[in-house]
C-alpha cells in the first residue's frame, strides 16, 4: 500500500534536439491540468533514471560529480491513476522507478520537489561541492524541460536559493520546485553577457544525422577518451547552437534563472578543421565565433584544470564562464542547464564530452585571456 510501480522508459517518440530546442514548452504559470501517469513518470526518469552501469556503479541520466548523486526527487502527482498525496521517487534498473507515499494531502497541479543532501558531494570536495550540486539541480531542471516539451506538457520552475540554509543542505526544503500542466506562452528573456568586435567566423546550422531525443537521454555519458584529434566546425557548430544558440525562438534553448541570461560560452579550439587554433567566445546572436586569443592553448587549459588528460587530448573545448560579479548560486545552475544541452548534442551526433569543474579558477581565467569566473570545462570529441 502506498507503493506505485512506475512503466518502463522507452525512446517511443520520434523528436530530435534540433527539433525540440526549437519549441521549448516552458512558461512562467502552467495551466493546471491532469498530467497522466506515463507522462509523469517520463519526465521523473529524464531527471534521475538510471541509464546504465554494472554492479553498485549505476549511470543516470544526469551527471554528477564523482557519482555521489546529492539530488532526490519527490513529486505530487495530479491525476486519477493514484492517490493525493506527496511521493518519494525511487530509481531502479531496466528504465523502471518507483513511487513511495510519504503523506496524504491535495493538489491541483503536477509537482516535482528537487532535494538535496549536499554531505553527499561536499565529503569529497569540500565548499566547491556546494557548486557541483546546483550545478547538478540545473541539469535536472533542464533534462525535465525537453522531455515535457517531446510529451507537450508545459513546465515551469521556481528555485530557492536566496540563502543556502542548513535545511537546504540536508535536504529538508525543495531547492527546485517544478511544475507540469497545460503550456501558456513564453515569458520574454532578458541578456547579460558579454559582447566583443573582434575577428569572427560565421557558422552554417548543419544538418547531421541524429539520434532521437530519448535515445541521447539514454545513453548520455561521461567520455574521456576520444577516438580522433580532430573534430569538424560542421560538429562544433552544432553542438554550440544546439546547447547555447538562438535556436528557440530568438533565444537560447534553456528557461535560466530569473529569465536572464549570463553564462559566456567560450571554445579552446586546437584541433578543429576549418577553424585556426585559438579561444573563441561564441556570439550567439549571430551563430559566430569571435576570435579572443590567437594559437592552440590547449596545454595550458590542460595545466590550469589539473593535468586531466581528455582536456589536452580533446579537439577543443567548451568553456562556460560569467562576469566575475554575477550571482554564484544562480550561475551554477544555468551552467548545469547548458551543459546538459552539451551532453545531449554531442551524444546526438557520436560525439563524447565530460563535465570537468576541478580546476584552478584564475589559471583558466587567464588562458582565456580575459577578466571571467569560469564553471565548466567540456572537452568535446569524437567516440571510438
Amino acid at each position: 500500500m502506498g507503493k506505485v510501480e512506475l512503466p518502463q522508459f522507452k525512446p517511443e517518440l520520434d523528436l530530435k534536439l534540433s527539433q525540440v530546442a526549437k519549441t521549448l514548452k516552458y512558461c512562467k504559470e502552467v495551466s493546471p491540468s491532469e498530467i497522466p501517469l506515463s507522462k509523469l513518470s517520463k519526465v521523473l526518469y529524464s531527471i534521475q533514471g538510471i541509464s546504465g552501469g554494472i554492479f553498485w556503479v549505476k549511470a543516470k541520466t544526469i551527471p554528477s560529480a564523482g557519482a555521489t548523486y546529492p539530488l532526490d526527487i519527490y513529486v505530487e502527482p495530479y491525476c486519477r491513476e493514484v492517490k493525493s498525496g506527496l511521493y518519494g521517487y525511487s530509481p531502479t534498473s531496466e528504465y523502471k522507478g518507483w513511487l513511495r507515499i510519504k503523506r496524504e494531502r491535495e493538489n491541483s497541479v503536477s509537482r516535482i520537489y528537487i532535494h538535496a543532501v549536499f554531505a553527499r558531494t561536499t565529503r569529497r570536495y569540500g565548499s566547491r561541492g556546494e557548486h557541483y550540486v546546483l550545478m547538478e539541480v540545473g541539469h535536472a531542471i533542464q533534462n525535465a524541460l525537453l522531455e515535457a516539451t517531446l510529451l507537450d506538457l508545459g513546465l515551469s520552475y521556481s528555485l530557492n536559493l536566496d540563502e543556502l540554509s542548513r535545511f537546504l543542505k540536508e535536504g529538508e526544503e525543495p531547492l527546485a520546485v517544478l511544475e507540469l500542466g497545460s503550456y501558456t506562452e513564453k515569458p520574454s528573456m532578458k541578456y547579460d553577457i558579454s559582447s566583443f568586435k573582434n575577428h569572427t567566423t560565421g557558422l552554417k546550422i548543419p544538418v547531421l544525422p541524429e539520434l532521437k531525443l530519448e535515445e541521447a537521454i539514454l545513453k548520455r555519458r561521461s567520455v574521456r577518451k576520444y577516438s580522433s584529434p580532430k573534430l569538424s566546425l560542421e560538429e562544433l557548430s552544432y553542438v554550440l547552437y544546439y546547447s547555447s544558440g538562438r535556436a528557440w525562438m530568438g533565444d537560447r534553448p534553456y528557461a535560466p534563472p530569473n529569465h536572464t541570461y549570463r553564462l559566456d560560452v567560450y571554445v579552446v579550439a586546437g584541433g578543429v578543421e576549418g577553424l585556426a587554433p585559438g579561444v573563441y567566445i561564441y556570439d550567439d546572436r549571430e551563430n559566430a565565433l569571435i576570435l579572443v586569443r590567437e594559437g592552440d592553448l590547449r596545454r595550458s587549459l590542460y595545466r590550469a584544470c589539473l593535468g586531466q588528460e581528455w582536456v589536452l587530448e580533446a579537439p577543443a573545448s567548451i568553456v562556460l564562464a560569467s562576469k566575475p560579479k554575477n550571482d554564484r548560486w544562480y550561475l551554477d545552475v544555468e551552467t548545469g542547464m547548458i551543459g546538459q544541452n552539451v551532453y545531449l548534442a554531442a551524444t546526438s551526433v557520436g560525439l563524447g564530452t565530460v563535465a570537468v569543474g576541478a580546476f584552478y579558477d584564475d589559471e583558466v581565467a587567464a588562458v582565456l585571456g580575459i577578466d571571467t569566473a569560469p564553471l565548466y570545462v567540456m572537452p568535446l570529441g569524437r567516440l571510438g
